[in-house]
């Protein structure tokens, strides 16, 4: 076996232990470290085969970097297993053993204690000793640090088995002389039976190089059971509850949102098929309504011309409603025509007559028992103007 092949094989691996190493010590297990052990393995794999022996095989169990607990990175097997004797070299094989022992010694120390002195464990406890099946426990976790150091705390998408996250609260950051102090209090259930379970939540701490986490110590809570252990459930009967909780109404929302869509679609259908005949009638019963309203203020105002005082006010207040009502019949200006021009849009032998004595009776001051019957002829014509329109409404499409 060549000494000097022998040498440059220690010496590299003992460069790539010293890499592996930092990376470890700084927390950075990354791809790239994954692969520098692969070709580890590797180089020893194929110096083994052209020895046609396989003199190395490696294992790195644990690579955990925890704060609080000991972090264990170490060769835990470097055994050299000869499938030949090699008898021209016997001692080689020993002093390969010694000095992977002694690298994994010197450049895989436990990080404990380097790692305490930079970031202090947090300190996370249940407020309560004991908890019971499916009711909330809460758990408190504080951390106090330097207040140029970024924390974060866990949050919903951590994993808090045996335990699940009911609710959390966060509490101001509170900065002395000793540092920054910040805390949570996360409110916690669970529904396993263990008699003892256990939890230790940890803060994340950014630095420049990468993000730690730092565990609290682990702290435990006793499981309080509702049955004990030496009674017999044959004999055991249920706890009758019958008082009635009151619940407050609530709408279900679902259910109006189809209601809507399908009342909405149901009219939709509804005026497409009828939507005309719909309108129709809609237009015929305000025309009716319209109408209605006239007549009734026309006639309390011609059974009003016997007063002495107010009527001929009376008769001039129904002239102008009577003009108003057929200006929007006929869709003229029937309130600024003269009773020439009224005559010539209106064609009614009666009317002419009609409206001299009403004339006569509003500019005359004279008022005399053919009044009564002069506004009775302006409404048979009024009358007739709407039957006119409504039917012209009707055969409309």
């Amino acid at each position: 076996m060549n000494p000097f092949l022998m040498k440059s094989t220690l010496i590299k691996f003992s460069d790539s232990l010293k890499e592996i190493s930092v990376q470890f010590n700084s927390c950075k297990v990354s791809t790239t470290l994954q692969e520098k052990i692969y070709n580890l393995k590797t180089r020893f794999r194929l110096y083994s085969i052209i020895q046609n022996s396989k003199l190395l095989s490696v294992s790195l169990l644990t690579f955990r970097r925890e704060s609080s607990r000991p972090v264990f990175s170490s060769l835990v097997s470097s055994t050299l297993v000869s499938s030949s004797p090699i008898s021209s070299s016997p001692a080689y094989p020993s002093l390969v053993s010694f000095v992977l022992l002694l690298a994994s010694l010197l450049f895989f120390p436990s990080n404990t204690n380097a790692q305490n002195q930079n970031w202090q464990p947090p300190k996370g406890q249940f407020l309560s000793d004991s908890l019971k099946v499916g009711l909330p426990i809460k758990y408190a976790l504080s951390y106090r640090h330097k207040p140029t150091a970024d924390i974060f705390f866990p949050d919903s998408t951590y994993n808090f088995a045996p335990f699940e996250l009911v609710s959390r609260e966060y509490f101001p950051t509170v900065t002395n002389p000793k540092g920054s102090l910040d805390s949570a209090i996360y409110t916690l259930i669970s529904f396993e039976v263990l008699p003892v379970q256990e939890l230790s939540l940890p803060v994340f701490v950014r630095d420049n190089l990468d993000c730690t986490r730092v565990f609290a110590p682990i702290d435990y809570v006793r499981l309080q059971g509702t049955i004990s252990a030496n009674g017999n459930i044959d004999t055991m009967s249920l706890k009758k509850d019958t008082q009635v909780i009151p619940l407050s109404q609530q709408p279900n929302y679902p259910i109006i949102f189809l209601f809507i869509i399908g009342l909405s679609f149901l009219g939709a259908i509804t005026f497409w098929f009828f939507g005309t005949p719909i309108k129709r009638q809609i237009k015929l019963f305000r025309f009716k309504r319209r109408y209605d309203e006239y007549l009734r203020l026309f006639q309390r105002l011609s059974k009003a011309t016997d007063d002495k005082k107010k009527g001929l006010e009376n008769v001039e207040k129904a002239v102008i409603l009577w003009k108003k009502y057929v200006e929007r019949l006929e869709n003229k200006p029937f309130t600024t025509f003269t009773t020439k021009e009224i005559l010539d849009n209106l064609q009614d032998n009666r009317l002419s007559e009609a409206l001299r004595e009403i004339d006569a009776t509003v500019y005359g001051g004279i008022y005399s028992r053919t009044t009564a019957s002069s506004l009775n002829i302006l409404q048979e014509l009024a009358e007739s103007l709407y039957k006119k329109h409504r039917q012209i409404l009707v055969q409309s499409t």
